[in-house]
Formats: C-alpha cells, sequence, structure tokens
C-alpha cells in the first residue's frame, strides 16, 4: 500500500472518530450557530439606530422645541401630556432615560440600576442643551456635519459581519485545539490500534490535520451559508485567500491542543484548561467586540492570543475589514510553521511504539 493510500485510510478511521465525537461535533457546529442567532440579533446590521426616549414638554415654543431635536436625528422622541405620564412610563420599563423641559429648565429621569445607559444621559444632557441654548440665542448654523459611511474593507462593515468572523474563528479554535487533546487525551485505544498497523506516524498526524480541515471548512460554508441565507449578511469572499486561512489557522489551533496535552498529565485537566482559555479567547480576542472597548492592558493581553488573529484574518477574507497584504500573508506563514512544528513533533511523541 503506497503513502497516499495509507494516508486516505488514517483520513477515513479519523474522519469517523470525529464524526462519533458528539462533544466535538457540538463544539464545531452547534455551539458557534447559537453564538451567532444570539448576537446577531443584538446587532441590526449596522447603520446608526437612534435612542428612543420620553420627552414632556411645557415651554411656549413647544413644538419648536420638539422640531429642533427631532431634526437632530439622534433620537426618536416620544411625547407625553404631562410629567407623571412620563415617569409612570419610565417606572413601567417603556423607556430608559426621559427628559422634561418647563421653560428654561431641563430635567432628566433615568431608571437606577442600569450603569450602562450613563454615558448615554450624559449625552442627551449636553445635546438638549446646546440645541436649546442655539435655538434661545439665535445661533446661526456655519458648519454643517454629515454623516457618510465609509468602508474598512471591500464591503461596508457591520456589526453582524464581525461577530459572523468571530464565530468562524471560535469554530475553528474548537475544531482543531480540542480534536487533539481529545484524539492524544482521551481515545488513547484508537491510537494504540493506529500505531499497530504499518503507517509511519507522519501520516497518521497527516490523515488527522486533513480531518480537521476538512471539517473546519465544512462548519465555516455553513456558517456563512446560514447568515447569508437567514440573516442577509452581505460580505465580498475571497475563496482562495479564505481556503488557505483555514488550512494555517487549523494547523495553529491543533497546534495549541499539543501545547495543552503537553503541559496537563490528564485529558481531562487538559481539556478543562482549554475550556478555560476558550472562554478567554472568546471575550479578550475581539471574538464578539472589538478589542478597543477593553482597558489598555487587556488589549496587549489579547495581542498574544492567537485566536484575535484568526477572527482579523477573517473579516479580511471576508472583505469587511482591512488588512495589508504583507500582514494576511506573514500571519498565514506564521500559524503554518508553528502548527506543522508543534505537530511533527506530536506524531513523534505520541505515536511511538510502546517497548
Amino acid at each position: 500500500m503506497n503513502e497516499l493510500k495509507k494516508l486516505i485510510v488514517v483520513f477515513k478511521a479519523y474522519l469517523k472518530d470525529s464524526a462519533r465525537d458528539k462533544t466535538a461535533l457540538f463544539l464545531t457546529f452547534l455551539f458557534p450557530l447559537v453564538f451567532l442567532l444570539i448576537f446577531a440579533n443584538v446587532f441590526t446590521g449596522g447603520g446608526y439606530e437612534t435612542t428612543k426616549i420620553g420627552i414632556f414638554l411645557d415651554t411656549p415654543d413647544a413644538e419648536i422645541v420638539k422640531r429642533t431635536l427631532e431634526n437632530t436625528g439622534a433620537w426618536e422622541l416620544i411625547p407625553y401630556e404631562s410629567g407623571s405620564e412620563l415617569r409612570a412610563a419610565l417606572i413601567d420599563g417603556k423607556h430608559e432615560i426621559g427628559v422634561i423641559i418647563e421653560g428654561n429648565e431641563i430635567k432628566l429621569i433615568y431608571r437606577e440600576g442600569s450603569p450602562a445607559i450613563m454615558g448615554e444621559v450624559q449625552n442627551i444632557s449636553m445635546m438638549v442643551k446646546t440645541v436649546l441654548e442655539r435655538l434661545y440665542n439665535e445661533v446661526v448654523e456655519i458648519v454643517k456635519v454629515k454623516k457618510e459611511n465609509y468602508k474598512a474593507g471591500r464591503v461596508v462593515s457591520t456589526g453582524r459581519n464581525f461577530i459572523l468572523a468571530g464565530v468562524i474563528a471560535i469554530s475553528i479554535l474548537s475544531n482543531g485545539m480540542f480534536s487533539v487533546i481529545s484524539v492524544f487525551g482521551a481515545h488513547k485505544q484508537f491510537i494504540k490500534r493506529l500505531i499497530a498497523s504499518p503507517v509511519k506516524p507522519v501520516i497518521m498526524m497527516a490523515g488527522m490535520t486533513l480531518t480537521r480541515f476538512v471539517i473546519s471548512l465544512i462548519a465555516a460554508i455553513f456558517m456563512l451559508y446560514l447568515s447569508h441565507s437567514m440573516l442577509a449578511m452581505v460580505f465580498d469572499l475571497s475563496f482562495a485567500k479564505f481556503l488557505v486561512l483555514a488550512i494555517t489557522s487549523t494547523l495553529a489551533m491543533m497546534a495549541l491542543g499539543v501545547l495543552f496535552v503537553s503541559l496537563f498529565k490528564t485529558s481531562k485537566a487538559a481539556s478543562n484548561a482549554a475550556s478555560i482559555f476558550m472562554v478567554i479567547a472568546t471575550f479578550f480576542a475581539g471574538v464578539y467586540f472589538p478589542i478597543t472597548f477593553l482597558p489598555k492592558s487587556l488589549q496587549t493581553f489579547a495581542s498574544f492570543i492567537p485566536v484575535k488573529y484568526v477572527a482579523q484574518g477573517v473579516r479580511y477574507t471576508l472583505g469587511v475589514e482591512y488588512m495589508s497584504e504583507h500582514a494576511f500573508w506573514m500571519m498565514n506563514v506564521v500559524f503554518a510553521l508553528s502548527g506543522i512544528f508543534l505537530l511533527v513533533w506530536a506524531s513523534n511523541v505520541f505515536f511511538r511504539p510502546e517497548r
């Protein structure tokens, strides 16, 4: 049997073994899909979304004030007949912020216990004050601000596109990392059967790598199809670059799995450590929200997490984020070299026949 036939046999064996691993399949397909559906419904698909605020006006120029505030485009005003009615609406949870303008006095009402809206309250306070001062002082507008969407990539980037790239990155991470931990840690009997066969360790590792790559590619295409058909996401896929990234990033994520298996004595400990790493990567590597939201210290920490670069690469191949050609190919070279080195090392260590 030549080496190619041996590789095909090993590939089929790993593929069947992977199909029986329900946990790995869940982490690769269903877990990222659940996150995609949850977070995609949080983000409306891009663009500026006006904030709804309740408002009560008790001023002779009520209509002019209302029209002036509406013309800013910053809010959707929900008028009320009295201040008490507005307060009741806030208590019932219809709005989080209310504005009462009585004469030249402005009152802002908001529900306590929601720190996330404090920044919005401050913005509304400053903007309402500025708008009313400009109106009553008859200030002539000499500077006009025009909003235009700027494409950082080939298409306009949206919150949903950002999430989609992160979901694919997490799918690649879980597929590569946990599969290595599962095979080298939990499936020792499966490895012993392969070692007893006349197959070189490198062929065994190549078969497993090919299996993980195929599964990663299927999972990624599955995510892209669902996001386009169900969520109407728009992206400009460069398939050739996406294919290269899928190969190299899968190698790199498998290499991470090798590191966890090497560092921990039992497969359970390695799996637990990998799960913790996956949680860290999810929230601190720019997977579901930009790392610019994080403090500077955590941004520096995120730069050491490989998943960050996988997500950036996916966004680049989808055309929603800019990346220089040099940076993209250098990233892939680093992924490939680190992955091949650690996987070849692992094949010589874990596939060594027992004496």
